[in-house]
């Protein structure tokens, strides 16, 4: 979907109208037909030289058939004999100026001989004889579109609309010229009837779902994208047109029932899969996926390591990126991967050594940039970080991703207006880009800028790119800036449904949910992400803040996978109990008299007369009031696990009570 609007422009300008269909010859000779079918049928086999003499045969045979000259003058073209192709198209043209067809070939070599003036006035001239003929239309809007005249490409859409409104090529194209320059209200009509003219024809559909999702009718574009997929036959990329609407509606499943038709496709949409099942947090599932692709090993590995460093399985994805070739285009990030699972694990040095070996090898690699930049910050070297990033600027100073990246490194780094200025130059350079224009917008309400401007990019950024949960959390992040509390838990809510292993948004609906005065949710969202890889200043503050939420994360990590009503019937304390990691004080003062009572039988104590038993009940209270009952249970309750007080209470005698040490 993102990509479909991102080619409108290329679609209008770059690609030739339809081939030429010219009318049917009327009855030839046998010679003249002969060699006529000889040399059209070389014509689309590419064989230009056989095409060339046997037309010019055809043309000594029936000299005043203007079709079979005009098929010879656009052989000589291919076969790269321009002026002869010019002179042959001109002289047709001459001897046939009645003939709609020859001033349609002429504009078509005209145009690509790069003579637009000329091509110009030969299209106007084959409609003029012509009013039917729809590729001498899509020829004068592409020779204008060329010219820089795009209001004339798009009267000459409109002209072919009106003469051949049967045709569906003529309102896609103006529905792609309406589209280009962002007037929705134009392109709907023109998008609807391209669909009832050629129902099978996905483009179109996939903009028309594109369209109703920005307008935020969500329902309507799954049902196009939905029909769009079932006729392109599951292809990959409208399938994930489709997803990213079902995840922008809050229908999970059945994201990922789409992505699960694709478990035995082609290894390369599995390996897209995989990518798409780490970013929206299901890295187990990305992983067996990419396992299953039996070439590719390079970018398997990539995706195997990527997939268990979402998954916080850090010495895994090491491994998985030291399987990748040296040799392999995917050696360098996965070696990026690898360093950030060693910064993880506080390997620093391992890191160091590795992010070395490996830029000498892989100099331009972004990825190491970046994961060696943020090492030298974590180790205090910011000024050092900063002098790789300008470099890098230096040597790629056209370099979107490299500045994105650098962007990303000074925000972490606390220069807010730094990171700023980095994506706004971005931003200058590719205005309509959703993923910048979502920078863009939160760095302005992270730092407390222009949230009017910043509301007008993200609202951009969420049309253009439903689904994504990264624009949905600067979303939230500006409905909290403007105090709309309610939006923020809303948008929050979907992005981490969305992405649920993504620290930075989760820890931001967690903070919407603690100033909503639920605690208990946000200690719960902060504690899914303890295990997960982070910054070591990032992972203290949330620490720091699930000690805010008066929650413990035993508690949070396990109501939260509860339901709400569930959640409530349970209450904080008795499922803060179930989940200690050690026990509690009644347990610990039933060990102890059960200790107590098992020395006392081991002894023969339990066959005592009955009055004696009331002396020893009194000994074990006493035993509980002394110092050292007392110390027994400081550290029963404060370091002795769950499972061996149990053990002890279930204990019948003094050897079994052995064994619970073990």
């Amino acid at each position: 979907m993102r990509r479909a609007l991102a080619c409108v422009v290329l679609l209008i300008a770059g690609c030739p109208p339809p081939a030429t269909r010219p009318r049917p010859l009327p009855a030839l000779s046998v010679d003249a037909y002969e060699h006529y079918l000889r040399g059209r049928t070389a014509f689309f086999e590419g064989d230009y030289q056989l095409a060339v003499p046997e037309l010019e045969q055809a043309m000594a045979a029936a000299p005043d058939e203007a079709g079979i000259a005009v098929a010879h003058a656009q052989a000589l073209a291919r076969l790269g004999r321009h002026v002869d192709a010019r002179a042959a198209i001109d002289g047709v043209v001459a001897r046939f100026p009645r003939s709609p067809e020859a001033w349609l070939a002429a504009g078509e070599l005209r145009r690509r001989a790069g003579d637009t003036g000329a091509a110009i006035a030969a299209f106007r001239r084959a409609i003029a004889l012509d009013d039917q003929l729809a590729p001498a239309y899509l020829g004068l809007a592409a020779a204008h579109t060329e010219a820089g005249r795009s209001a004339d490409a798009e009267r000459a859409f409109a002209a072919l609309v009106a003469a051949r409104p049967d045709v569906a090529e003529g309102h896609w194209r103006v529905a792609q010229a309406a589209l280009a320059r962002g007037d929705d209200a134009t392109a709907e009509p023109s998008l609807r009837q391209v669909r009832a003219l050629a129902p099978d024809e996905l483009e179109p559909r996939r903009a028309l779902a594109a369209l109703l999702a920005r307008r935020g009718e969500v329902a309507a574009a799954i049902v196009e994208a939905r029909a769009a997929f079932d006729r392109s036959g599951a292809d990959l990329a409208v399938g994930e047109d489709l997803v990213w609407l079902l995840l922008e509606a809050g229908d999970r499943r059945g994201a990922l029932d789409v992505l699960g038709l694709y478990d035995d496709g082609s290894a390369d949409d599995r390996l897209r899969v995989a990518a798409m099942l780490i970013a929206i947090g299901e890295p187990h599932r990305a992983e067996a996926v990419a396992a299953s692709v039996r070439d590719h090993d390079g970018e398997v590995g990539l995706a195997r390591a990527r997939a268990r460093l979402s998954a916080g399985e850090l010495r895994g994805a090491i491994a998985a990126a030291d399987a990748v070739a040296t040799g392999e285009p995917a050696w360098a990030p996965a070696q990026a991967v690898a360093a950030w699972a060693e910064l993880a694990l506080g390997a620093t040095d391992a890191a160091a050594t590795r992010l070395a070996a490996a830029r000498a090898r892989a100099p331009g690699s972004v990825e190491l940039l970046e994961v060696e930049a943020e090492r030298l910050r974590r180790a205090g070297a910011l000024a050092t970080a900063r002098r790789l990033w300008s470099d890098a600027a230096r040597a790629q100073p056209r370099s979107a991703t490299r500045a994105l990246a650098w962007s990303g490194f000074e925000r972490r780094a606390g220069d807010g207006a730094r990171a700023l200025a980095l994506a706004e130059k971005v931003l200058t350079a590719t205005p309509d880009d959703p993923l910048v224009q979502n920078l863009v917008g939160y760095l302005l309400v992270e730092g407390g800028g222009d949230l009017e401007r910043a509301g007008r990019l993200l609202l951009s950024a969420r049309r253009k790119a439903p689904g994504d949960a990264g624009v949905l959390d600067s979303w939230g992040w500006l409905r909290r800036a403007v105090g709309d509390r309610a939006g923020a838990a809303r948008a929050l809510a979907r992005a981490v449904q969305i992405a649920p292993l993504e620290p930075e948004l989760v820890r931001h609906a967690a903070t919407v949910a603690l100033e909503a005065g639920d605690p208990a949710r946000a200690g719960g969202l902060l504690a899914s992400i303890l295990p997960l890889p982070m910054a070591p200043d990032l992972a203290a503050q949330v620490r720091d803040e699930i000690a805010r939420t008066g929650v413990a994360p035993c508690y949070a990590a396990t109501a939260m996978k509860l339901a709400w009503l569930a959640r409530l019937a349970v209450g904080t304390t008795l499922v803060t109990a179930a989940c200690q990691s050690t026990p509690s004080k009644s347990d610990c003062d039933k060990l102890l008299a059960h200790l107590i009572d098992i020395e006392v039988s081991s002894g023969g104590g339990d066959k005592l007369p009955e009055a004696m038993k009331a002396e020893v009940a009194k000994q074990k209270q006493a035993i509980k009031d002394y110092a050292v009952g007392q110390k027994f249970l400081e550290t029963c309750t404060q370091k002795t696990p769950k499972k061996v007080v149990a053990c002890g209470l279930a204990a019948k005698n003094a050897d079994e009570l052995a064994k619970c040490d073990q």
